[in-house]
């Protein structure tokens, strides 16, 4: 996403970015889940990453992640994603990658 940022996808970032905050702000754990969700599908899709699509649409990872609904403490998912986020719109790909493999591996605890 880093290589292929521009306007549109740095706006779109950073207004999942806010309404993340808000909805913590908030508790509102069926909204953070609702953005969660799109999060994650438009990180896919900003990637442009044709091997990572087609790998989420054979297997289906990413709904079957959310089939025991939302597991994760909403400050700690809030903290990798506002992480994710800064390090994508910086233009930081590695640092990125390594948060969300520390985001995995943290979320691995609730399931």
């Amino acid at each position: 996403i880093s290589e292929n940022l521009d306007d549109p996808i740095k706006n779109k970032l950073l207004d999942f970015k806010e309404k993340f905050k808000k909805v913590t702000k908030e508790n509102n754990v069926s909204e953070y889940f609702d953005i969660d969700k799109k999060f994650h599908f438009y990180l896919l899709e900003a990637s442009q990453n044709s091997y990572l699509e087609h790998i989420n649409n054979t297997f289906n990872i990413l709904l079957l992640s959310y089939t025991k609904g939302f597991r994760t403490k909403l400050k700690e998912s809030l903290s990798y994603h506002i992480k994710i986020i800064d390090e994508i719109i910086n233009r930081h790909p590695k640092n990125a990658a390594a948060i969300i493999i520390e985001h995995l591996e943290a979320v691995k605890k609730y399931f």
